[in-house]
This record gives structure tokens, C-alpha cells and sequence, in this order.
């Protein structure tokens, strides 16, 4: 299998359409020399394509697949429809950690995770990363916090 890339321009004939594949370094060299916009669009590709066989799920951005998973965080839909700057530190920090596991990490690295929570947003924290399937690096001085999740 050797690697190739396939130029095609849109609103063009069927032989303006060029296949790239004189091996990888040739093939890089190839495509440097045509537009710009070229080499971005491969660059862009290739992310996509190693993106996809790290494991690295999409998800559908339609509202109710995203509300559903903020209401795993304890953000419900009033909040879920506010304003961030009405939130509380507490709300803050639950909507930062809906957001750090929307891309389905393999690790999540906390920092002293528990300073400033609520005791709410604390058990939340608490439930998500014992739903969580990856591995948690965390540093934390809150005995009951480590005690919780800790094994």
C-alpha cells in the first residue's frame, strides 16, 4: 500500500482531477508545490485520519445529544440555556469538566480538582470519574476526595 492523495478541483473536467502517489516524499514534495490551500487541506485530512484510528469517537452536535450530556455533569436545561457569567464557581467548574470529557479522553490529569467545589459539583466530580472507563492522574489533598476514587 503506498500512500496518495487525490487532487480534485470542483467545477473542473475529469482530467484536472490528479492523483499524488510517486511514494510519500515525493508525493509531499508534489503537493507543496501546488496552491496553499492544498497542503492544508491534506494537513487537515491526515489529523482527521489519525484522529479516527486513535479511538477518538465523534459525537452528533444536535442539542439534545449535548444537553444530555451536560445533565451527566448536573447541568440541567435551565442551566444549560443560561449565560456562563450567572453561573456559580461551582457550576463553572462542572461545565469545564462536561467539556474536557466531550472528546472521550483515554486520561484525564486533575490538579487539586476539589478546591473551590461545592459539595454538590464534589459529588458530581466524584460519580462522573467512577463512570469514567479511562485512567485519572490526580493530585489532591482532600482525603475523602482520594478515599472515593482512588483504588
Amino acid at each position: 500500500g503506498e500512500l496518495c492523495y487525490q487532487v480534485k478541483r470542483t467545477g473542473q473536467m475529469g482530467s484536472a482531477n490528479l492523483w499524488e502517489h510517486q511514494g510519500l516524499a515525493n508525493t509531499v514534495t508534489n503537493l507543496e508545490k501546488k496552491d496553499g490551500y492544498v497542503m492544508k487541506l491534506v494537513k487537515e485530512y491526515d489529523e482527521l485520519i489519525k484522529m479516527e484510528a486513535s479511538g477518538v469517537d465523534l459525537r452528533p452536535l444536535d442539542e439534545p445529544f449535548v444537553r444530555l450530556h451536560l445533565e451527566q455533569f448536573g447541568i440541567h436545561d435551565d442551566l444549560a440555556s443560561t449565560m456562563l457569567k450567572g453561573f456559580s464557581g461551582g457550576q463553572k467548574s462542572r461545565v469545564v469538566m462536561a467539556a474536557a470529557m466531550w472528546t472521550l479522553p483515554h486520561l484525564v490529569c486533575l490538579d487539586e480538582p476539589t478546591n473551590f467545589l461545592d459539595k454538590v459539583t464534589f459529588n458530581a466530580l466524584v460519580q462522573a470519574l467512577k463512570r469514567f472507563k479511562g485512567a485519572v492522574l490526580t493530585i489532591s489533598h482532600n482525603q475523602e476526595f482520594v478515599d472515593q476514587v482512588a483504588n
